[in-house]
């Protein structure tokens, strides 16, 4: 329950889906989801994800990375706000600032290579983490003894997909496929500059191939926000009914040209006579 402006009160809670424990205000939840419950008439009216506003958030449970704040208001127009974030992937950076009576007092770093080592916090200030490794945060209340702690993985890596048909920047009259996507790789197909195409791997096997000219640019991006781009040309090829009607239509007219020379020729012999 969270007082607003010091009038009335919003009676609500947020539930960590995996512990079935309420959540602490601006903490950080790990491979779980945070489920919002009323208890009187209030409701939410506004969802923010990464600062952007979510249009038409329908439902009351939130279960992909981010950081969410919801607005939440009952009938008469008392509002709250709500804050927390959701980690249930791999990051390309992670900057966060400890809640209201509470401070950042452990960071320990596990390595690529398995060396384990403490990452010392600024007293007060927030944490930014972006080299790579496994992250453990403890996060401690400054006047009681409660504290929460998550982890984190930071990967900088770019995806490993790869073009099937052309280099990076080259020229093809071939179809283009990607190859080496992963689970979670999101792939879009601007052509002409143009977005005509937005494929999660996650649902569907592959990324559509590419066969229809143009200019085309190519980002894979992996679920944890690292991505790859790939620029190249597609020529346009003429179907083969237009081709065969091009290679008649030149039959057709070397041999007129043929015939008029053949007619012109006898026509000057006639009148050498």
């Amino acid at each position: 329950t969270y007082v607003i402006n010091h009038k009335s009160i919003n009676h609500y809670t947020l539930t960590n889906s995996l512990t079935q424990g309420q959540i602490i205000m601006d903490s950080v939840i790990n491979n779980a989801s945070v489920i919002f419950q009323a208890t009187d008439d209030s409701k939410i009216t506004k969802v923010f994800k990464n600062s952007q506003l979510v249009d038409s958030y329908d439902t009351n449970t939130f279960t992909t990375t981010g950081h969410w704040e919801i607005l939440i208001e009952d009938t008469i127009g008392n509002q709250s706000y709500a804050g927390f974030y959701i980690i249930n992937n791999p990051l390309i950076s992670f900057e966060y600032q400890a809640p209201f009576d509470y401070e950042i007092t452990e960071i320990w770093l596990t390595r690529l290579d398995g060396r384990k080592e403490a990452v010392e916090p600024e007293k007060g200030k927030p944490i930014s983490l972006t080299e790579n490794g496994d992250y453990a945060v403890v996060v401690t209340s400054t006047n009681s003894t409660t504290s929460f702690n998550f982890t984190v993985t930071i990967n900088t890596t770019p995806p490993t997909a790869t073009l099937d048909g052309v280099e990076d920047g080259g020229v093809t009259a071939r179809n283009v496929s990607l190859k080496g996507l992963k689970n979670g790789d999101v792939v879009e197909i601007y052509r002409d500059g143009k977005l005509i195409s937005t494929t999660d791997i996650s649902v569907s096997n592959s990324a559509p191939e590419i066969a229809t000219g143009g200019n085309y640019k190519v980002v894979i991006k992996a679920v944890s926000g690292a991505q790859t781009e790939y620029n190249f040309t597609r020529k346009q090829i003429a179907n083969t009914a237009t081709s065969v009607f091009i290679i008649i239509a030149c039959f057709v007219a070397m041999a007129g040209i043929g015939i008029g020379l053949l007619y012109h020729t006898k026509i000057k012999n006639d009148s050498e006579k």
